[in-house]
């Protein structure tokens, strides 16, 4: 009942803290295991970044469970890519299917994780779509003629700001 009282900004805010509480406790397990790994001379993953520091959906899947991304990333993507050719496509195919096996390895937590998945990937896809976009020349001059230096920072966060608020 409490939470059906919060208006969006409240529930916003309660969000936000619900994931600095996970980063916390995320934080203690891989620090406390880490210690012990190094204490039995066994090199461990380092523990996770906060979520405040993530603007990128692509860093958030490298940065916050790294055991995790190296282990998908060996073992799930990077076979995917090298079964296929080299087109632009295929590499979102895999990545599309690095997804659906991250969402159908933490589908015990409920089918919530699906969605959560299907919106970080459609999340990605905006990332790869805006870096191909600012790889052209012509429209890098333009946002320098247009914004200038210093605003093209500005431009740049702007436009990645709905990434984050969808996270």
């Amino acid at each position: 009942d409490i939470v059906n009282s919060l208006n969006l900004l409240e529930l916003c805010g309660m969000g936000f803290f619900m994931l600095l509480f996970f980063q916390l406790k995320n934080t203690v397990w891989f620090g406390v295991s880490g210690m012990l790994a190094r204490m039995d001379n066994v090199s461990a993953p380092p523990h996770p970044k906060c979520f405040a520091r993530f603007h990128l959906y692509s860093d958030v899947w490298r940065n916050f469970d790294y055991g995790y991304y190296m282990f998908v990333r060996e073992y799930i993507y990077l076979p995917l890519r090298a079964s296929l050719d080299e087109h632009k496509m295929n590499k979102l195919w895999a990545t599309a299917a690095t997804y659906l096996f991250m969402s159908i390895w933490h589908s015990c937590m409920g089918s919530f994780v699906f969605i959560w998945c299907t919106i970080c990937f459609v999340c990605y896809l905006c990332e790869e779509l805006a870096r191909y976009v600012g790889r052209n020349t012509k429209y890098q001059q333009m946002e320098i003629d247009f914004f200038g230096p210093f605003g093209v920072r500005r431009f740049h966060a702007l436009i990645a700001s709905p990434l984050l608020l969808i996270g």
